[in-house]
């Protein structure tokens, strides 16, 4: 039966611009990221005003935000992580609502959702995945699945972190189809360990890799990937992105014979077994702009 037999032409006409609507705001991180560790490590690019262990990193002005954006997507960022927890961070949903006003590349909310209400305000500010924690979730009680399923019916992808082989096996049994582990012990002392990508290494096929946190140089870049079997599909890199001089945030290329990922990217030697750094990895300024 078609629209209009159903609804009436009226009606029926109204219903067909909005699916239109609704499909031409579909941006799948998934997608982008997909088989990364072989057509050339992605990079999500972070916007943090703050964090706990290096405070203040940006001023939280519109000109500074919309400046740092365009970097990121000139430089060939594949998405854009917003902070929205305040505490600690600075973040909000204003600050993804205006990032989205910016940008039309995939974004994904960055706080500690374990609640509809959580994922309904990430949507409604323009977040096309949610980040969700197995470890947070666990504590807190909630239904791993449920929580992936009402993302997944508000039109919402999860990146699901986990940090441990058991939370990775939980993430892989609730359908987890994008799984980031975090190289910060942030359950603990907060110190690095970019072995933290060893865990990655045998992800099935089709499920996308982030590491995320601790990238600063050529060297952690190719350590995470070499840590992880040569299996990360992107990296999630903020503090390092916010401090630059110019945080461009490019992607990576990937091991030779593969194509470089983005005519900004320094092309690794055909004897390099991994990829180069991407180009976020610049001298850091002294500190923050002034807020404009």
């Amino acid at each position: 039966m078609s629209l209009e037999n159903a609804l009436g032409s009226t009606v029926a006409d109204i219903i067909s611009h909005k699916v239109l609507e609704e499909h031409s705001m579909v941006r799948s991180l998934r997608n982008i990221l997909q088989d990364g560790h072989r057509t050339g490590v992605k990079v999500i690019a972070e916007v943090k005003p703050s964090s706990p262990g290096s405070g203040t990193l940006m001023p939280l002005g519109r000109k500074s935000l919309a400046e740092v954006v365009k970097k990121m997507e000139v430089g060939g960022a594949s998405a854009i992580s917003v902070l929205v927890e305040p505490r600690k961070f600075n973040g909000s949903p204003e600050v993804l609502e205006f990032v989205r006003g910016l940008t039309d590349l995939p974004l994904l909310a960055k706080g500690f959702h374990f609640d509809p209400l959580h994922l309904a305000q990430c949507k409604a500010a323009g977040a096309d995945a949610y980040l969700q924690m197995v470890r947070v979730v666990d504590v807190v009680g909630r239904s791993q699945r449920e929580l992936l399923q009402l993302g997944a019916s508000l039109g919402l992808e999860a990146v699901v972190e986990a940090n441990s082989g058991y939370e990775v096996q939980k993430a892989l049994d609730f359908g987890a189809e994008i799984i980031s582990m975090n190289n910060r012990r942030i359950y603990g002392d907060m110190k690095l360990d970019l072995e933290m990508a060893a865990l990655g290494r045998d992800l099935p096929p089709g499920i996308v890799f982030v590491s995320a946190s601790g990238i600063e140089s050529p060297r952690d870049l190719r350590a995470v990937y070499e840590n992880s079997g040569r299996r990360v599909d992107a990296v999630l890199v903020g503090t390092s992105v916010m401090r630059a001089d110019e945080p461009c945030a490019t992607r990576t290329s990937s091991p030779d014979p593969a194509p470089t990922a983005s005519a900004a990217t320094t092309k690794a030697p055909a004897s390099s077994p991994c990829p180069p750094a991407p180009s976020m990895c610049r001298q850091p300024s002294p500190g923050p702009s002034p807020r404009p």
